[in-house]
């Protein structure tokens, strides 16, 4: 065994004892959201003139505006391509994403292009492109919003 309660261990891990170092406690986030934003998927997108693309859904604000198709050079090719940014999608709410603004680094939340759109996580979107690719209809933005108020309507006429 250890010679010792699970408690003596950590503490003395963390503050060090018989000529072993401490390693201390890692910092703790003051802000919550900041937490919150470093579980959240990345994605890295170009930005285009209608905003971003991500998992059928597009999404726009005004701080994009000097991103806009900017280009990458790459320093042993004589081509550039489409510069990539970060962005993060809350899955409890795919309404709106986070933009990694490269130059302040800083998150921005940027909303869905349509201002329609409902609060909806990531799973109740997915079901919704699921029947929407059963029949057969095209999978965008104002397609998956319809789909959702329809089951709204479904679920608050049966009850």
């Amino acid at each position: 065994g250890i010679g010792m309660s699970p408690l003596m261990k950590l503490k003395e891990g963390l503050m060090g004892a018989n000529g072993n170092l401490a390693s201390g406690m890692d910092e703790f986030h003051e802000n919550e959201d900041t937490l919150r934003l470093d579980f959240m998927p990345v994605y890295e997108r170009t930005i285009q003139p209608s905003g971003v693309s991500i998992e059928n859904m597009e999404y726009y604000h005004e701080i994009l505006t000097p991103y806009i198709n900017s280009k990458e050079e790459f320093e042993f090719e004589k081509k550039r391509e489409k510069k990539r940014y970060k962005f993060k999608l809350d899955n409890r709410n795919v309404k709106k994403i986070y933009f990694l603004d490269p130059n302040v680094k800083t998150y921005f939340e940027i909303p869905c292009s349509n201002l329609s759109c409902p609060d909806m996580s990531i799973w109740e979107k997915r079901e919704i492109e699921r029947a929407l690719k059963l029949k057969e209809k095209e999978i965008d933005t104002q397609a998956i919003i319809n789909g959702y108020l329809e089951l709204q309507n479904i679920t608050n006429t049966s009850v």
